[in-house]
């Protein structure tokens, strides 16, 4: 119940700071529904431009063009607008483009839309071409990141050792420890300097994990990779 909750207050967030640009209902719920699941994400662009909402599948749309509408693939969202554009795709994807493709050029082998639906398929390919490249420079940086040097630990196993033998000295006579002060001295300096190694280490480790996520944060931009959706999940 409580995650059913928490999807009703996404909605309802992204409806309201949305609102301008939303198109009426259903339609605005549907797209709502794709910004929550992950599949989409809105593109704020300049001074009282429509944003974009863009798809992981390559589609771009303008927010107000946007419908829930039947195509050849079922209910699908799809812009209504009829200029073509890098930013306008009239298909969330290349599937669905083809699809429509296919289906007016054997209705009307002149329909001028087939060379808009041509652009929309090149733009989303060549849009998803640019997201691989930056995926496969993620990769190579999070490879670099992961390689860097970390400092330490060292001692540490001397130290397990140590504290025993030093908890030991505890239990004899007061003038005995006087008279190993030296020798207790260096142990706990030791001990001392294994901790310290530690906390090297672990620096090192937060500044490497701190350059992972950076990068993960540039590669994500503003679409919600909270979870994997159905369609994305690899097969078992």
């Amino acid at each position: 119940m409580g995650e059913i909750m928490d999807k009703d207050d996404k909605l309802k967030e992204i409806l309201g700071e949305h609102r301008r640009w939303l198109p009426p209902s259903p339609h605005r719920e549907k797209i709502a529904e794709t910004l929550v699941d992950g599949t989409a994400y809105i593109l704020a662009r300049g001074h009282n431009q429509a944003p974009l909402l863009v798809f992981q599948d390559g589609g771009s749309m303008e927010l107000p063009t946007v419908r829930w509408a039947e195509t050849e693939r079922g209910s699908q969202l799809v812009s209504v607008a009829e200029a073509s554009s890098p930013d306008q795709t009239r298909h969330r994807d290349v599937c669905g483009s083809v699809d429509e493709f296919k289906r007016l050029i054997k209705k009307d082998p002149q329909d001028q839309a087939l060379h808009r639906l041509l652009d929309d398929i090149g733009c989303m390919i060549r849009r998803m071409e640019k997201r691989r490249q930056e995926g496969r420079q993620f990769t190579a940086d999070v490879l670099e990141a992961a390689q860097a040097p970390v400092r330490g630990p060292e001692r540490v196993e001397l130290a397990d050792e140590l504290l025993p033998r030093l908890r030991a000295y505890l239990e004899q006579d007061t003038d005995r420890i006087e008279d190993q002060l030296d020798q207790i001295y260096e142990w706990a300096e030791t001990v001392r300097d294994a901790a310290q190694n530690l906390e090297q280490a672990l620096t090192d480790y937060k500044i490497m994990a701190i350059r992972v996520n950076e990068l993960f944060e540039q590669l994500r931009g503003g679409r919600n990779w909270d979870e994997i959706s159905e369609d994305e999940a690899p097969p078992s």
